[in-house]
């Protein structure tokens, strides 16, 4: 952090909530897989669903093991798994975006595509 101005300590601790309830935890995780998704396939970065499914394992690994997210009881299970979650769907939405658009869809049903949307 860089502070410009002056420094001290702070008398009590600051309390921070990330989210407001479960609704904007996966808004959140929406917009940041979008978002990561979208910056990733404009840099050229390829995907496939095995590359989804082994990201999101080892994000949950990472998580939950190494960073020893096991030691925060229920709520480091929740974080390690959110966090397999976003790496899951990013990946998952960079090879979605990367495969063809289906253009007629069996059953009259409505085409999908992952394309990012036109601005």
């Amino acid at each position: 952090m860089t502070v410009d101005g002056t420094r001290a300590d702070l008398r009590s601790p600051i309390i921070h909530f990330s989210y407001r309830d479960l609704d904007d935890v996966l808004e959140k995780l929406t917009r940041y897989s979008r978002g990561a998704a979208i910056d990733a396939n404009t840099n050229g970065q390829r995907s496939s669903l095995a590359r989804a499914l082994a990201s999101g394992f080892w994000s949950f690994v990472k998580t939950y093991f190494l960073r020893q997210g096991f030691r925060d009881g229920r709520m480091g299970l929740v974080l390690a798994i959110y966090n397999a979650q976003t790496s899951y769907y990013k990946y998952l939405r960079l090879w979605l975006m990367q495969q063809p658009v289906v253009q007629a869809a069996p059953s009259g049903a409505q085409p999908h595509s992952m394309a990012p949307p036109r601005q």
